[in-house]
């Protein structure tokens, strides 16, 4: 290893700091103009959330989320050990949500859906997860 044959009390930390930095700050100009790593146009972190969803009073709580640009990872289980009823139509009504504002809704598994603002979608590989006319999640994602 390179550290065993230096004597770091003989070097100037300034200069081996310095160039690092000197390399870094390049590299980062030379990529800031093809990769840019912050959207000027984002105001706020965007977080991913994970919800229980109980009952349907939990329903306009979690389009809040999604409004304010949140993406929400829903567990119906909760409700679903409630009610087959009030699950679809819970679903029914976040389905509807999300197309109304053009997010992205997917299963993941048997107890979760995640749920994306307009600005995310959800990537789904080879296969493509499609919203049927009786609003239920058609595939699940990989």
């Amino acid at each position: 290893m390179l550290y065993k044959h230096l004597n770091y009390n003989s070097l100037d930390s300034d200069f081996i700091f310095g160039n690092v930095t000197a390399m870094i700050s390049s590299h980062a100009l030379e990529r800031s103009d093809r990769f840019p790593l912050v959207n000027p146009s984002i105001q706020h972190p965007i977080y991913v959330k994970a919800y229980p969803l109980r009952d349907l009073t939990d329903v306009p709580r979690i389009k809040a989320e999604i409004i304010e640009g949140n993406i929400l990872i829903v567990k119906i289980t909760p409700i679903a050990k409630r009610s087959v009823e009030e699950t679809k139509s819970a679903i029914s009504e976040m389905v509807e949500f999300i197309k109304s504002i053009q997010g992205d809704i997917a299963r993941l598994g048997e107890e979760r859906i995640v749920m994306t603002p307009p600005t995310a979608k959800v990537w789904r590989g080879k296969s493509a997860v499609t919203v049927t006319a009786g609003n239920d999640v058609d595939e699940e994602t990989e």
